[in-house]
């Protein structure tokens, strides 16, 4: 999973180095799956830093590094926000639930 950014003028640069350490430190060429872990704390007000983040899934994807993309923990505003400008749909949306979480 890659951590959040809240910086539109840096998310892509990033994001791209950190998927490229979790490569290296995996000591593998691609990964099955790719997420971001979690938007960052009042998504609404960073959605550009949102939308550079997919972007650099997005190249990661494209250059074969990663067989799927998704996100973790996004609510719909957050999913709204990078379908904007996404070209990727995400493959995955991980949810935390389980007997201890509320009801839908």
């Amino acid at each position: 999973k890659v951590p959040s950014r809240t910086s539109a003028s840096s998310a892509f640069a990033d994001t791209s180095k950190d998927l490229a350490a979790d490569l290296e430190q995996l000591g593998l060429s691609y990964v099955d799956l790719m997420l971001v872990h979690f938007p960052p704390v009042g998504n609404t007000l960073h959605c550009a830093a949102m939308q550079e983040q997919w972007r650099a899934l997005e190249s990661f994807y494209r250059a074969k590094k990663a067989r799927a993309i998704g996100v973790s923990n996004y609510c719909q505003s957050s999913l709204r926000c990078i379908a904007r400008a996404a070209n990727v749909t995400p493959a995955v949306n991980q949810i935390k639930y389980h007997q201890g979480t509320a009801g839908p």
